[in-house]
């Protein structure tokens, strides 16, 4: 082991300051769902809906840090500038939540994500020397994390630290939830805000979406193949009445029985 003089004279191999950045961190709350399926079944759910991921943040010109099992982490204003970067995520936090009422678990039923976000102060770059990932240090960080792992409650949550930067038009589309209190800031309560179709989750994680909802949401699906060409003209290529001739995210995301 080094010493702590050796370790305090080895600068980080890269290291940023920003001033504002905004944070996605997201789970999967019907994570008992996708834990019934073999390991090898999981692991290419996951990396489908990684793809439909991917291809979205290329959208919408977010970043993403980190992508598993346990969830996600995405920033804007950290890899490229962006003076509006907590409209940037905030879209992007609504688009994803469409899109996932289009996937399917085992069972069925949708997909069901919770989100938390927040904007303020950051460090970011890369901790130790080995097994390198990029990593966010800072309050709105750590707030992000815990407002997405709380099981329980709405599943869109914005922390006041991104309310307060919004736009004053997307502001106005999110009610209070009123103030919580977390780990990571003991001291204050955070007031933490949601979109109202988010403000609670779905009352059973198993039944199947309903023919009203699945029309309605016809019109939200997302066209992903201009982000991500390669799986243009792939077999599962839209064959919605917009005649687009995109990928779609629930024809990327097949059910997962059908996972080979």
């Amino acid at each position: 082991m080094p010493s702590s003089r050796y370790a305090e004279a080895v600068a980080p191999m890269y290291e940023d300051v920003h001033d504002a950045a905004s944070v996605l961190v997201g789970r999967f709350r019907n994570e008992a769902a996708l834990n019934s399926l073999p390991p090898k079944q999981l692991f290419a759910w996951l990396h489908r809906f990684y793809v439909v991921l991917d291809g979205m943040a290329t959208q919408h010109k977010v970043f993403k840090l980190y992508g598993g099992a346990q969830g996600f982490l995405l920033a804007t204003n950290v890899a490229e500038p962006d003076a509006n970067h907590a409209a940037t995520m905030f879209a992007f936090a609504q688009r994803l939540m469409q899109v996932a009422l289009h996937i399917r678990v085992p069972g069925q039923a949708p997909l069901e994500l919770v989100l938390g976000m927040d904007t303020g102060a950051l460090a970011s770059g890369l901790l130790g020397r080995a097994s390198l990932t990029y990593q966010l240090v800072g309050r709105c960080a750590d707030v992000a994390r815990e407002l997405a792992d709380a099981e329980a409650g709405a599943s869109l949550k914005v922390a006041d630290g991104m309310y307060r930067s919004l736009p004053p038009e997307a502001a106005a589309a999110l009610i209070p939830l009123g103030g919580v209190q977390l780990r990571c800031c003991p001291d204050e309560a955070v007031r933490v805000y949601t979109l109202p179709q988010c403000a609670s989750p779905p009352p059973h994680n198993t039944s199947p979406v309903t023919p009203t909802v699945a029309a309605s949401l016809a019109q939200a699906r997302a066209c992903l193949a201009p982000a991500v060409p390669s799986l243009a003209g792939a077999s599962c290529t839209c064959t919605c009445t917009c005649g687009c001739g995109n990928v779609h995210a629930d024809a990327l995301l097949p059910p997962a029985a059908e996972l080979k």
